[in-house]
């Protein structure tokens, strides 16, 4: 009876995922309430967050360095610690947020 809970909760959290219902933080967030983090994989996400860096400005892809940087702080975004890819700022958060892994540092 557990598991086919589970297995019902499971199914609704991915499909209110997929339709855009749940944002990758929120849909996260209830996989870990309800325990479903090593049953469920999560989807890749199709909201991206832009590249923005913390002051303000947009950042610029640098080819050579598979970077981004930014001209006014002269300097690059910091990298996320699960997959090492740069983070972009989220004003509305507060926070850096990392489009790879859809996790906020």
């Amino acid at each position: 009876m557990q598991d086919d809970l589970k297995n019902k909760i499971a199914s609704e959290l991915e499909r209110l995922h997929s339709q855009g219902t749940l944002n990758a933080d929120e849909y996260g967030r209830l996989k870990r309430l309800y325990g479903l983090d090593a049953q469920v994989k999560v989807p890749d996400f199709s909201v991206a967050v832009k590249e923005n860096c913390h002051c303000g400005e947009k950042l610029t892809w640098t080819p050579e360095y598979n970077r981004y940087f930014c001209h006014k702080c002269r300097q690059y975004p910091p990298t996320c610690p699960h997959c090492q890819h740069d983070m972009f700022w989220v004003r509305e958060h507060n926070r850096y947020y990392c489009n790879t892994c859809g996790k906020y540092k």
